[in-house]
C-alpha cells in the first residue's frame, strides 16, 4: 500500500488547468488580435522560459520533476501530430505555405515521439533516443516560431488564425509547453552526464 500522493502533482494540475482556463479564454475574447502579431509569437518563448524557470525555480516541485521518467517530457508531445491540420489548413489557403511544412514537422516528430516512448529499447540506447528526438523537436519548433515571427513582421494578416480558438492555443498554450518540456528534457539529459 502507497502513502498518500504527493501535493505537487495536484499543485502542478491547477496551475495547468488555470493556463488552460486563461489560453481558452483569450482564444474565446480574440485578445491576441488587440496586440501586434509578433507579440503574439513571442508568447511562445515567453512562457515556454517562464514555466520551465518556475518548475527549476520552486524546489519541491523540481524535485518531483527529476523523478519522472523522461519519457514524461516526451510522451505529451505526441499532441504534435495535430500538425496534420496545419497542413490542410495551408494547403485549403487558410494558412500560409510556411505552416504546410511546420504542420509537416509537428507530425513528424509527433511520430517520433511516440516511437522513443513506446518502442522496446535498452536504457542506453532510450537515452540517445530521447536526445535526438529533443534535437529534432527543438529545431522543429525553433523553425515553427522563426517562421510565425517573420510573418509577423511582414505580412502580420496571415496570422490572424491563431488569434481565435482553436488555434489561438498554439501560441498561448502548446507551443510553449512542448518548449518548456523540451527544456526540462534537455536539462535532466545534461544533469545526468
Amino acid at each position: 500500500m502507497s502513502g498518500p500522493p504527493s501535493p505537487f502533482p495536484v499543485a502542478l494540475r491547477a496551475i495547468g488547468l488555470l493556463w488552460l482556463f486563461l489560453a481558452l479564454a483569450v482564444g474565446k475574447l480574440h485578445l491576441l488580435a488587440t496586440v501586434p502579431a509578433f507579440l503574439g509569437q513571442l508568447l511562445i518563448p515567453g512562457l515556454g522560459f517562464a514555466l520551465f524557470a518556475l518548475v527549476r525555480g520552486l524546489a519541491p516541485v523540481a524535485a518531483w520533476v527529476d523523478r519522472l521518467d523522461p519519457r514524461a517530457f516526451v510522451l505529451p508531445q505526441a499532441l504534435r501530430l495535430a500538425g496534420f491540420y496545419f497542413t490542410m489548413l495551408a494547403a485549403d489557403g487558410v494558412l500560409p505555405r510556411a505552416y504546410y511544412q511546420a504542420g509537416l514537422g509537428a507530425l513528424v516528430t509527433g511520430l517520433l515521439a511516440l516511437a522513443v516512448c513506446l518502442l522496446p529499447l535498452a536504457p542506453e540506447r532510450r537515452r540517445s533516443a530521447l536526445t535526438i528526438w529533443n534535437v529534432i523537436g527543438l529545431v522543429d519548433l525553433s523553425l515553427l516560431f522563426v517562421a510565425g515571427l517573420r510573418l509577423s513582421l511582414t505580412s502580420p494578416h496571415v496570422l490572424l488564425p491563431f488569434t481565435h480558438l482553436p488555434l489561438s492555443l498554439v501560441p498561448t498554450l502548446l507551443a510553449p509547453l512542448c518548449l518548456a518540456l523540451h527544456l526540462l528534457l534537455l536539462r535532466r539529459n545534461s544533469s545526468a552526464t
